[in-house]
């Protein structure tokens, strides 16, 4: 199947809760085939997220991880 972490197991962000995936909610169904990430991701960042849809290597639009851990 598709690729979609190159974290090793316990290593995720997800793990230690800095890290939530995000998929918008349309008529009561999550829509995974979203294509406009510009609103959701805009959100993200302002509340002190990290989009994985900036990242270089590996997009990953509905990630979102929180990097300052203090």
């Amino acid at each position: 199947g598709k690729i979609v972490t190159y974290a090793k197991g316990g290593e995720s962000s997800h793990n230690t809760g800095l890290a939530i995936d995000v998929y918008p909610i349309v008529f009561g169904f999550v829509n995974i085939y979203n294509q406009d990430w510009d609103e959701i991701s805009a959100i993200g960042k302002s509340v002190g997220f990290e989009w994985g849809g900036n990242w270089k290597y590996f997009k990953d639009n509905p990630h979102f991880e929180l990097k300052n851990k203090e």
